[in-house]
């Protein structure tokens, strides 16, 4: 095995290992230990592995040979840990439910060996696999050693016996001289001299004349710049500089992204004054810089770099209030997890400086389709603004700024690969046509693609995937595929021919095919069956957005995406809780009404209402459940549309000089109750359904006669009317509140006032649009 396949394999391992993957993180560790035997930091591993499983024996005689051949510290301390299960953990952490924010990186072994979680009958690690130090090698200013990594002991190779101690002591100190840029582990350089430019490509990868500052050394003293740097990203704070730079490794260092610039009340960051490392081990480097204003105090800031991660944790130490984003684009997007994306255009924004929503992330297009610069902040009443400069087409997103506010941290992630993002402008006369695109997808994941609409706001779909065989998935935004009967029954004939309410049918209109390739089909709504081509159907028109969401199983380890990036930033619960994961999920009851039609009918029309009357039973108890749970959710649109209405009302008298963009967006709001009005007769009401079955039941239940299939379609078919128009009521409900929460944001504002009436009716949409019921199509 090379030493290539090696890493990726522990890495792999790694992985599932923090997944609690155990039994595959053991079957890929065995395998190394079968290659390189009596490896420490493969050994130690196994031992995880084996006491998570429960295999105690075999846990326990790894852990003595570690501590046999090694001395191993962290072997004693897991066999005691083992040999002793129910004992209160001297140094025990808290339970794992009760951390609030992981780590956003994987820790060394020797440093965070500390922290257990007792699971059934042993006490397990919390970091896991990934907590260990790398097994390969730890750096030594650039040394590369002679010896490779499947280099065997020459008394294994020709006893078959175990190496001798000095054997296994040279093989680690040989390991210990490996070095690579695609190690996983963060890196801390001094260049010996300060530059008075961004680093070239050639300069970054030579890394001439630089010196590695060793592991645990806190107390060095710069001479030059200063290079934080691990597998995906380097960050660079040159002392003239006037900001820290970030740079994309995956790319080959193609350019500089981002510069991140610190700002306070005093001004703009303009170079640093000092530089203090706080900590300086594989899995992280911190360092503590004071950075020089024109007038006032220093901004003292904190830069944290974990090990294989692309994010840069900042956060303001004395002075500093805000950080400000370099990171030039025509395009940004503001990721919305219940509704549609905002996508904001350079080429279409007026103002030089505009608010934006506070959303908790902001996405720069960067580059040329291979960078995404992800701002991430904690709190939604932290500020946000943006900068633009430029002429039509050639106008640019110049920065972001975001207040550092109460949670005093901004993270600032660099997603790189060829084919990261990409924009594909639909003309009007592409309604209808499949369009292959100038781009393949780099890596697997969950692709979503912002579509601009003739009114100026996005729809927001994420990508189906073609399987071998031929079909399509469709992948839902927190599971690997939807799973609801909805999305597996709900495909009309063809390919990619989709039903739903508020659509009609229609061609899904983007995929990306068994080979990679990404396509669009713009929407052209058809007629069929009892649907029809409704007015709400979007017109496409525009730039189209793509990238990626959210990882699928096969997504690449070192691949990350959009929730990557939020999961790993702001930890799993801060997480799950801001993106509330809880409240995308559909609600359902009961059985559809077309479903309770076609069981029904054919249970009459084969004259089996005796033989199956407990499933005719049941059919009449889920359509009524069902007819419920649909209106139940128009009552709740309307309940919004009036409270809605009143808040407006109430900020008018506060704030006068909003009055006609709050008659806009009570413009807005009027839609719902348009659409209930439309309605309001077709769909009857829930009592009606109700006695509509206690009749069904009173007439139909035992009767045998030649007519008793005519007579129950004529049941069957007034609740399918129910049903059908409940189900585009609903759909239209919830595109009015899609509209009426994008609108405010869309339109850019320097108004302080206007940004924060439009960050209260964001959080007053994303309440009413938790919890939906299938039928109004969420997701398309």
């Amino acid at each position: 095995m090379s030493s290539k396949a090696a890493e990726q394999k522990f890495a792999q391992a790694n992985a599932l290992y923090r997944q609690k993957r155990y039994p595959e993180a053991l079957r890929l560790l065995n395998e190394l230990d079968a290659e390189q035997p009596f490896t420490k930091n493969i050994m130690y591993p196994r031992a995880l592995c084996l006491a998570a499983l429960g295999e105690n024996e075999e846990a326990l005689q790894v852990c003595e040979s570690l501590v046999a051949l090694f001395d191993d510290a962290r072997a004693h301390e897991l066999q005691a840990r083992i040999e002793g299960v129910g004992k209160p953990a001297p140094h025990a952490g808290p339970p794992a439910s009760s951390i609030s924010r992981p780590r956003p990186a994987p820790r060394s072994a020797g440093s965070n060996l500390k922290r257990y979680v007792v699971t059934g009958v042993v006490a397990v690690a919390v970091i896991g696999v990934a907590g260990l130090a790398y097994f390969f090698s730890t750096r030594n200013n650039g040394a590369v050693s002679t010896g490779g990594f499947g280099e065997r002991s020459k008394r294994a190779e020709t006893t078959g016996g175990p190496p001798t101690q000095q054997e296994v002591i040279d093989k680690a100190m040989r390991r210990q001289m490996e070095s690579s840029l695609n190690a996983p582990f963060t890196v801390l350089y001094d260049t010996g001299s300060g530059s008075s430019k961004p680093f070239t490509q050639a300069e970054l990868t030579s890394q001439t004349g630089w010196k590695q500052i060793p592991e645990g050394q806190t107390d060095h003293s710069f001479s030059g710049d200063a290079i934080l740097m691990n597998n995906q990203i380097a960050l660079v704070l040159r002392k003239d500089g006037t900001g820290t730079e970030l740079y994309g490794k995956a790319v080959g260092f193609q350019k500089l992204y981002a510069n991140l610039v610190p700002s306070g009340a005093a001004g703009a960051a303009q170079g640093i004054d000092s530089l203090t490392i706080t900590k300086c081990e594989q899995d992280e480097i911190a360092v503590e810089v004071s950075h020089r204003v024109s007038a006032g105090q220093p901004l003292k800031v904190r830069y944290e770099l974990a090990m294989g991660q692309v994010i840069v944790k900042v956060t303001p130490i004395e002075t500093a209030t805000a950080l400000r984003v370099e990171a030039p684009c025509r395009f940004a997007v503001l990721p919305d997890f219940f509704a549609d994306d905002i996508v904001i255009d350079a080429s279409e924004v007026l103002k030089d400086k505009a608010e934006l929503p506070s959303e908790n992330f902001l996405l720069h297009m960067a580059g040329n389709g291979e960078a995404i610069v992800m701002d991430v902040w904690s709190n939604r009443d932290q500020d946000i603004q943006i900068v633009t400069k430029g002429e039509a087409f050639a106008r640019q997103i110049q920065s972001s700024e975001i207040a550092f506010g109460k949670e005093g941290s901004v993270w600032v992630a660099l997603l790189a690969a060829e084919g990261i993002w990409h924009m594909r402008d639909v003309k009007e006369t592409e309604k209808g046509k499949e369009l292959p695109l100038n781009w393949k997808s780099p890596f697997p994941a969950l692709w979503r693609v912002d579509w601009k609409r003739a009114d100026d706001l996005t729809d927001s779909w994420e990508m189906l995937t073609e399987m071998p065989d031929g079909k399509f998935k469709k992948h839902g935004l927190f599971e690997e595929e939807e799973n609801s009967w909805t999305a597996q029954d709900w495909w009309g004939s063809g390919a990619r021919t989709r039903i739903a309410s508020g659509l009609g049918r229609f061609h899904y209109p983007c995929w990306v095919d068994r080979r990679g390739q990404g396509w669009l089909e713009p929407l052209k709504a058809e007629s069929w069956g009892d649907y029809r081509a409704l007015e709400g159907i979007p017109n496409f028109r525009g730039p189209a957005i793509i990238y990626p969401l959210n990882r699928l199983s096969d997504t690449p380890l070192d691949k990350f995406t959009v929730v990557d990036v939020v999961r790993t930033s702001l930890g799993v619960g801060p997480c799950e809780y801001i993106l509330d994961v809880e409240g995308q999920q559909e609600a359902f009851e009961g059985m559809p009404t077309c479903s309770v039609r076609d069981i029904l009918d054919e249970i009459y029309e084969n004259n089996q209402q005796k033989q199956r009357r407990a499933e005719v039973e049941k059919a009449l108890d889920d359509v009524v459940a069902f007819i419920a749970l649909i209106r139940g959710r128009i009552d709740k649109y309307q309940a919004f549309s009036d409270d809605m209405k009143t808040f407006l009302q109430d900020y008018e008298k506060k704030e006068p000089e909003l009055g006609p963009y709050i008659l806009e967006l009570a413009g807005l709001t009027n839609r719902i109750d348009d659409a209930i009005e439309k309605h309001t007769e077709s769909i009857k009401s829930v009592k009606h359904a109700t006695d509509l079955a206690k009749q069904f039941r009173s007439e139909l239940l035992d009767y045998e006669g030649g007519d008793a299939a005519e007579k129950c379609k004529k049941f069957t078919q007034a609740w399918v009317e129910i049903g059908g128009n409940q189900d585009t009521l609903v759909a239209e409900c919830r595109v009015a509140v899609k509209v009426l929460r994008q609108t405010p944001a869309a339109a850019l504002s320097d108004s302080p006032q206007r940004a924060d009436l439009a960050r209260e009716v964001r959080a007053r949409t994303e309440n009413i649009l938790r919890a939906p019921v299938n039928y109004e199509a969420p997701r398309h």
